[in-house]
């Protein structure tokens, strides 16, 4: 088709088309932000979590009350220690039960956080601090891309890039010695290993970690996160037959069984709290609803286009033009007004993209961390769109125009006033 001869029929039908232009603009804009918060939170869903919450559990003990000011008496301490260690035991007896560890708020999908300021070499920055038994790296199946896991009486700690592949400013595996602390108040470690990176949930970057040794010799202990990991076939039922079988058994001391968590269940509550999951769903749920009105629209707003340019498709066809060209006349005139749409469409996103705009009137938006809106990830959010839309109008002409294309001529030229 002649480019200019279409881009003419558009001016000359200019006051028509600015509406539709204008609603094609707003319709563009709207679908570019679902597929760009679709596309990207897809993108980081796909990336590796770097742990396994399969056949893990969360363990709560309870301390009794009138057991309590046991734990401010340092001559009671030992034993309660050793009450404490005799608990880990029997849980790590159980018969379906793999491994046992112990962390302090750093089991996955946590709702707390703990940092500090980590140098390595001169370089300082932030990190997240997760102090955990060398058993957590198991339990949740965190491998190590060089050297292992510390052991507890060693004053040595494990480390996690951050998305980019290094921890404070350096490849990560070349690290052996990190600090913890601000100036004057630093503590020196050696690094036994690197461990995967690690993300807190799947639609978050995953971040710079410092895994350190948990003291078993604290008081702190006694209010540490138990997490188990069991063996495979064992889920079903886990929760309640261990709970039956354990009960009594962990009524140690002061301690006693309160709850048996599943892992994928503190994921959810998690997903929940942080508000992933009620904005995938308004996202889905407004994505769906647009499409479907997005296509009706379109398809009536093109049907009633062509219904009034029946005069025009009779005359074109009485002058010798072809039924199959006066469609794809139509089709291309259609695919011309969305994609000057879209250029305008892309040049607002963008710019409200730039801006907190949509943060500020409650919309769901991206935590692009150090990401940004980069430019591959635009491109990706207009072509998408663009296709989308361009398969829609398309459909929409076509059948509007292939019903006007068939009428005779005569009866057509008779919708001319």
């Amino acid at each position: 088709m002649n480019l200019k001869h279409i881009l003419k029929i558009i001016w000359t039908e200019r006051y028509q088309n600015i509406w539709l232009l204008v609603e094609l603009v707003i319709i563009f804009c709207i679908l570019w932000f679902c597929s760009d918060y679709l596309f990207f939170m897809t993108k980081r869903a796909m990336e590796p979590l770097g742990l396994d919450i399969k056949h893990t559990y969360k363990v709560d003990i309870g301390i009794r009350n009138d057991a309590k000011h046991q734990f401010s008496d340092e001559e009671k301490l030992p034993l309660l220690y050793e009450d404490f260690n005799t608990l880990l035991d029997k849980i790590k007896s159980y018969e379906a039960v793999e491994d046992v560890c112990i962390s302090n708020l750093s089991y996955p999908y946590t709702g707390a956080y703990s940092g500090n300021m980590v140098t390595v070499d001169t370089v300082s920055e932030h990190a997240r601090i997760e102090i955990v038994s060398p058993e957590f790296f198991n339990v949740f199946r965190i491998n190590f891309e060089k050297g292992k896991p510390f052991e507890l009486n060693e004053k040595k700690v494990v480390i996690s890039a951050n998305s980019d592949g290094t921890f404070i400013g350096h490849p990560v595996n070349q690290v052996e010695i990190v600090s913890e602390g601000k100036e004057g108040e630093k503590t020196t470690f050696h690094v036994s290993g690197v461990a995967n990176k690690v993300k807190r949930s799947e639609y978050q970057q995953a971040g710079r970690i410092l895994y350190k040794p948990i003291n078993k010799k604290s008081p702190g202990v006694f209010y540490s996160d138990i997490c188990i990991r069991i063996k495979p076939g064992m889920d079903k039922n886990f929760v309640q037959e261990f709970t039956e079988n354990m009960e009594t058994r962990l009524d140690v001391g002061p301690f006693f069984l309160t709850s048996v968590t599943p892992m994928s269940d503190i994921r959810k509550e998690y997903l929940d709290w942080t508000g992933y999951a009620n904005q995938l769903k308004s996202v889905y749920s407004v994505t769906t609803f647009l499409i479907i009105n997005i296509f009706l629209g379109i398809l009536g707003t093109f049907w009633f286009r062509m219904s009034s340019r029946r005069s025009e498709i009779g005359l074109r066809i009485a002058l010798g033009a072809s039924k199959a060209n006066v469609r794809r006349m139509y089709i291309c005139e259609t695919v011309m007004i969305l994609f000057i749409a879209s250029i305008i469409g892309q040049i607002i996103c963008l710019n409200i993209g730039a801006t907190d705009l949509l943060k500020e009137i409650g919309v769901p938006v991206i935590d692009r961390s150090e990401e940004g809106l980069i430019t591959i990830q635009s491109f990706i959010n207009y072509g998408l769109t663009f296709s989308f839309l361009a398969i829609i109008a398309i459909i929409a002409v076509w059948f509007p125009a292939y019903a006007a294309s068939r009428t005779q001529p005569v009866v057509a030229l008779r919708y001319e006033d």
